[in-house]
Order: C-alpha cells, then structure tokens, then sequence
C-alpha cells in the first residue's frame, strides 16, 4: 500500500468556464488556496459573453488561461488536459468550491495497485453532508449498477487520460460516467474514495443535468451500451456484471416511461431482460413493488405507478 505524495508531484487543476462570471472567482480563488504545492490552475474560458473571461485575466500569471468560441465542456477540459504539465489533474467547475485540503488529502490516501483516489462532494449549503460518493469506492460492478464519480471526484493520472483521449465530445450530458468507464475498462482501475469532502457543490438550476430531462437516460443508456462493447471484446457479460447492467437498464426504462417515452423505455426493458431474465425485478425498493411488478407486467405496473410519480422517481 502506497501513496501519492511526493514534494515534487505537480497536480494541474483544470477549470472549464462558460459564463459563470458570479461563480469563477470564488472558484479560482479556491484552487489557489490549496494546502498543497506545487500546483498550476488552468482555465479554459469556453466563449462566454458576460464577463467572465475579465474576471479570469485579472489573476495574472497566477493561473495559466486561454479562451475560445463555445465548444462545451468537454471539449474544454481537454484542451486544459493539453496544456496541462502535471503528471496529475484534477478537474473542477467553475460554479463550485475547492475544500482547502482537498489535494492534499488526495495524495495522502494510501492506495492499492490498480486504485485512483476519488473525494466526496457537498452541496455548499451543507458542507459538512456527504451528498456524492460511492459505497466506499466505485468498483466496476457499482458503476454498471449505479453510477460513477463525480468529474471533480478523482485526482487522476494525466497518462491515463491522453491515452483515452480525455473527456468525448458531442455526449449531452453524464460525461463524468462515460469517462470513468472508459477508464476502468482501458486500465482495469477502481475509484476509491478518501470519505473526505473535496468539494462544494453549488445547486444551480440550469445545470447541464438538471436540464437534461429525457436526453439523460437516453444518453446513459448509450453509454452503458459502448461500455459492454469494450466489455464483451474479452469476455462475454455473465455474473454479478451482468445483473448490474440488467439492473441499470431496468431503471433507465422506468424512467424513460414516466417521461412518456414508451417505445425508448420498451427497448431498454428488453436490453435488462437480454442480460438477466428477472434482473429488471432489483430495479424495485422493495418487495412489494417487485410483486407487483412481475404479477402486472411491467407496462402495466409503470402505468400505474407512474400515474403518482414523476420523471426520475423510483
């Protein structure tokens, strides 16, 4: 066991901005402050309009910046992870907060072969409530299942993101999920979290996945597909692996139904059925919906159940 810390490790904080003019400096001003050094900020403005790209200049050479016409945010964290020179990057938005010690704490972790350190994330409002993590970690099977990292959780390997060629352009929404598959995939890594606040998050409600609506399981699913794609290139999906995907897909489907989106929904419950007959069934809390579920159908029952629901509820 083994840690990061090492007074010559730099770690590039790379921060994507896009009109957040009330946000960046509070932003910037917390990557700054880290109890760790050496450290260099990067911020990548991605063509805003309303003054942010003044509120970045006037750092000086206290941070590394560059701007451009709106491309989005993946597309600018990896032109961040182009400039950046340190062998670690941690990424960051523009909207939240750095915990002081975050970086440190990272690089203090003690870490198994095959393990990225990952922090835990808080909205602003309640700094000290645990909003965001993994059951101790992310594992391969907990992402399938579930979800992965936030993009500001990990402190990662600069290599191992070139190699995969960063953040893919063009997905709508849950980046953050795409890349840490494909990053677990590529290098059989798992996320490990420090169980330490890295970050504040702060609730807007245009964010990217509050506004999402419909686009996001249709664009998890897509994911979910690519991912056992890679997958299946060395083994065919059997196991706990495949009941974790039948299970994510089953709760897409659920979802897709209540956004009326039947004939999307039918497909995703099909695609759970394919890789575990009864696995749409652990979609469910409890046991009384997994009765009725399997007793009604489960068109007949996400009719009902939608009725007292809305889009995202389980």
């Amino acid at each position: 066991m083994s840690s990061l810390s090492h007074p010559t490790v730099l770690v590039s904080i790379i921060i994507p901005c896009y009109n957040a003019n009330s946000w960046i400096r509070d932003s910037i001003e917390s990557c700054l402050n880290q109890t760790y050094s050496p450290i260099e900020v990067i911020v990548v403005d991605d063509g805003s309009s309303d003054g942010s790209l003044d509120v970045i200049k006037a750092f000086g050479n206290r941070i590394k910046w560059v701007t451009g016409v709106n491309r989005g945010g993946c597309a600018a964290r990896n032109i961040g992870l182009e400039m950046a020179r340190g062998d670690w990057i941690q990424y960051h938005d523009a909207d939240d907060i750095m915990v002081r010690t975050c970086i440190e704490e990272k690089l203090n972790t003690p870490l198994l072969e095959g393990e990225i350190v990952c922090s835990d994330a808080a909205l602003i409002t309640h700094p000290d409530v645990h909003a965001w993590g993994g059951e101790s970690g992310y594992s391969l099977d907990y992402v399938l299942r579930v979800s992965g990292p936030r993009t500001d959780g990990p402190l990662h390997r600069k290599s191992m993101l070139t190699a995969i060629g960063g953040f893919r352009v063009g997905i709508p929404c849950a980046q953050d999920y795409d890349l840490a598959l494909r990053l677990m995939i590529r290098f059989g890594i798992k996320f490990k979290s420090n169980n330490k606040i890295g970050v504040l998050v702060r609730p807007l409600e245009n964010s990217v996945s509050r506004g999402a609506g419909v686009k996001l399981p249709l664009t998890v699913a897509g994911i979910l597909e690519n991912a056992i794609s890679e997958l299946e290139k060395s083994a065919p999906m059997d196991g706990e692996l495949s009941l974790s995907v039948s299970e994510h897909f089953a709760k897409i489907a659920r979802t897709l139904w209540r956004y009326n989106a039947h004939q999307a929904s039918l497909a995703a419950f099909a695609r759970s059925r394919h890789f575990a007959r009864f696995g749409y069934l652990r979609a469910y809390n409890n046991n009384v919906g997994r009765f009725l579920a399997l007793l009604l159908g489960f068109t007949r029952f996400e009719s009902l159940h939608s009725s007292f629901k809305r889009p995202g509820e389980s």
